[in-house]
């Protein structure tokens, strides 16, 4: 059955090609069309009964049109993606949109663990560590280039050359380095797989299982813990409250979230005792 999530992730893929769309479903098993593009997203939109909603993202709730082409439309220019008109007036745009708008590569100076963001253009490249940008490179004048790690901290040269790098893949190098390097820890109650990568720039902490990114932690105001899948979706607490008493909990939360879902895409089923 071709239903309504599906008419927008296909209306999607045609106006705008070069984003990342795919049919999903969430720890709820609820359909929805998750949708990224650049450092944007991922988002979560979907059909609602009566109209297509934003899910998850910053405009989280508000309404899309009722039409899966219009929709597919309005969520490709919210995202800042070029959209590939079907109108035979507009066929001399279909050059620039026939080009994508980002590809990666490998590049055998950072190993085969990450992958490099290539961005039409040639202004920027991204530095991927598994699901999550964990640097990127950036042109500026005279052709150098800067850099900014995990959360966009700056990771200027010291080499007396003004904080550039003379090559994008020498600033990628040094963006891997800085990941490298990171601080993280581990927890007995997660497991010897799992490990936390604190964020304080960011002001959350990071669930990872080797080079999946879970989710995330945050403390709030009132002390309490909020938990959020990789996907910005909240979760809530066992009697529905927002808040977990614990850092602990919270990420326990985020391991649990992960491992309904892989059980859901896996079809695992509890074998009778």
């Amino acid at each position: 059955m071709f239903g309504r999530d599906a008419q927008l992730h296909a209306a999607l893929r045609r106006c705008a090609p070069q984003m990342t769309v795919s049919l999903d479903r969430d720890v709820r098993d609820l359909p929805h069309v998750r949708v990224a593009y650049r450092e944007l997203g991922p988002w979560f939109v979907s059909w609602d009964g009566q109209t297509y909603r934003w899910r998850t993202g910053p405009v989280a709730g508000r309404w899309l049109p009722i039409d899966a082409e219009e929709a597919a439309v309005k969520i490709a220019r919210r995202m800042g993606a070029a959209v590939k008109s079907s109108q035979p007036q507009d066929c001399s745009c279909e050059a620039m949109n026939a080009l994508p708008d980002r590809w990666w590569v490998s590049l055998p100076v950072l190993s085969d663990a990450f992958q490099v963001e290539m961005v039409r253009g040639d202004g920027e490249r991204g530095l991927w560590w598994g699901n999550q940008v964990v640097g990127r490179a950036l042109r500026r004048e005279h052709g150098r280039w800067a850099v900014v790690g995990r959360d966009d901290v700056p990771l200027p040269n010291g080499a007396g050359t003004g904080g550039r790098y003379p090559t994008a893949e020498a600033a990628l190098v040094r963006a891997r380095d800085a990941w490298r390097q990171r601080a993280v820890t581990v927890s007995d109650d997660l497991g010897e797989d799992y490990w936390v990568e604190p964020r304080p720039v960011a002001g959350v902490d990071s669930l990872w299982l080797g080079r999946i990114h879970l989710g995330y932690v945050r403390q709030s105001r009132d002390g309490a813990w909020e938990a959020f899948t990789t996907n910005d979706e909240r979760l809530t607490f066992d009697r529905g409250e927002d808040g977990f008493p614990t850092r602990e909990q919270a990420l326990l939360a985020v391991r649990g979230a992960w491992r309904t879902h892989l059980r859901r895409i896996l079809r695992v089923t509890d074998r009778p005792r």
